[in-house]
């Protein structure tokens, strides 16, 4: 759990739709503080927001469009099936809540 992500979302990041910013609020909830990381499944994330997963699918595709987020598909490694995703946030704040690093996954 991330206090410094969680209080940046809620007092930064401005969205129209209040199911996205509550999104944003439980992935900055479950986001290691480091790495930004973090591997809710989507219906766990749904259940939180209160809407489908479709829904949750959707916005995280937004998310993701904007360069909010990036996703990293995981699989077990007996089944070889898939798992929740590594969701990484692309940015981070500092002690005084300041975005000091956006996270360009991939590099």
């Amino acid at each position: 759990m991330s206090v410094k992500l969680m209080t940046y979302v809620f007092d930064h990041v401005h969205r129209e739709d209040s199911t996205e910013k509550l999104l944003l609020l439980c992935l900055a909830d479950q986001a290691s503080e480091e790495s930004g990381e973090c591997w809710p499944s989507v219906s766990t994330l749904a259940r939180r927001v209160n809407r489908t997963t479709r829904q949750v699918r959707r916005i995280l595709s937004k998310f993701e469009t904007e360069g909010l987020i990036s996703r990293t598909p995981r699989v077990r490694p007996a089944s070889g099936s898939q798992t929740s995703n590594v969701i990484t946030l692309c940015w981070s704040v500092d002690e005084d809540n300041r975005v000091v690093e956006r996270r360009i996954v991939g590099e």
